[in-house]
């Protein structure tokens, strides 16, 4: 129970000027109504670079924060409050329960979208010499090892945690000059992106047809406040919070804690935008058919379709498609439709049934089956595990 009063009193240190910790506290909101149990939240503006501290807060019973630094977390421990740590970061010496995204699926992702745009060649750019970044970049040279590719790696920064400014930055500069085209670049954070886009445009690198550029997060204002328009990964923000804030009301209310404390979750998708709107493909006519393939996939076209929009030979389709998707037509509808439910099911309240019938599918029976085979889950509890029920 709080110590102070009725209502506990918890600080959110996160970094509320951006789209990730915007959505993390909405999701903390949302936890606190679904079980009906308020907190007065203690929240201030912070950027993603300036340092967070528990100094103007007094009487707390709890935190969720983004511990970072040692000085927050001798704070935290010196007034012995429950804690949530909300980022991948882990300091020596301090263990907090800790909730944050999980950079494998993070890098799947990407590589999955990377290898539908048929990109052979693949970088990443961030301040590697940071332990969670380099987790990230590792994670991304995983997930490229299983297609016998490996991604050409540029770092930078000091030993601070902050990101600086990459405009005039002549060494990446250089380095994405000389870097084979066309390139998939995946980046640590969404504001390194939108400074490769400046970056490309000043060295006339066409983004996205040279260099496809994917930010690492996603902000809903920022990566469309640039041109082109920066695609990035959603990260479980919202889920983040909902989850941090259930773990921390059972740490006040002194439950059970599971004994395994870190809690990753799966990222949710990517935001598609301009940065990445390519195909890698040199064959026109094979190009025409993927653009009409993911055109209609969702109105119910078969392959005869393609071939009577784009003729030519079916086993030259499938031929090409194996060497440019490493897919076949027919699995590509399906992976089409498959991730057009995957949007539906957590951005609407459309029923399976509507849903299916707008992915293209027959009905909603066909829909769970290639639903369930095609990521593992049932339509029904993936959206209900997006929804943190």
């Amino acid at each position: 129970m709080p110590k102070n009063s009725s209502i506990p009193r918890i600080a959110i240190l996160v970094d509320s000027a951006t789209g990730w910790g915007r959505r993390l506290i909405q999701g903390v909101l949302e936890h606190t109504k679904r079980a009906a149990t308020p907190w007065d939240l203690l929240i201030e503006p912070h950027g993603p670079d300036e340092s967070l501290s528990l100094a103007r807060f007094k009487e707390l019973d709890g935190v969720i924060a983004r511990i970072a630094t040692k000085e927050l977390s001798e704070e935290i421990a010196q007034r012995q409050l429950p804690a949530v740590n909300v980022s991948r970061i882990q300091l020596p010496g301090r263990s907090f329960q800790r909730i944050s995204n999980d950079y494998d699926s993070s890098a799947k992702l990407a590589v999955e979208h990377f290898r539908n745009r048929s990109f052979q060649n693949f970088a990443y750019v961030g301040p590697i010499h940071l332990p969670h970044v380099q987790e990230h970049c590792n994670a991304f040279a995983r997930e490229l090892k299983a297609y016998g590719k490996v991604p050409h790696v540029h770092s930078f920064g000091s030993d601070s945690s902050s990101l600086p400014s990459l405009d005039g930055n002549s060494a990446l500069r250089d380095w994405l000059t000389e870097l084979p085209k066309p390139i998939a670049i995946y980046t640590w954070a969404f504001q390194i992106g939108r400074d490769l886009i400046n970056l490309c445009r000043r060295s006339r690198i066409q983004v996205p047809h040279e260099a496809a550029i994917l930010g690492g997060d996603y902000d809903d204002l920022l990566c469309e406040a640039c041109y082109p328009p920066l695609s990035g990964v959603l990260v479980p923000a919202r889920q983040i919070g909902i989850e941090a804030a259930a773990r921390l009301n059972a740490m006040m209310m002194k439950k059970r804690i599971p004994p395994a404390p870190d809690l990753l979750l799966e990222a949710e998708g990517i935001a598609a935008h301009l940065s990445t709107d390519t195909l890698a493909v040199d064959n026109p006519q094979l190009r025409d058919a993927i653009r009409y393939l993911r055109k209609h996939a969702c109105a119910g076209i078969q392959v005869d379709d393609i071939l009577q929009a784009v003729p030519m030979g079916r086993r030259s389709l499938e031929r090409q498609f194996r060497q440019y998707l490493d897919s076949t037509p027919a699995k590509e509808l399906r992976r089409v439709r498959v991730q057009r439910a995957r949007e539906l099911l957590t951005s609407t309240d459309l029923s399976l049934e509507q849903i299916a019938e707008a992915c293209g599918f027959p009905n909603y029976n066909y829909l769970s089956a290639v639903f369930k085979q095609e990521t593992g889950i049932a339509p029904g509890a993936y959206r209900k595990r997006a929804a943190g029920l």
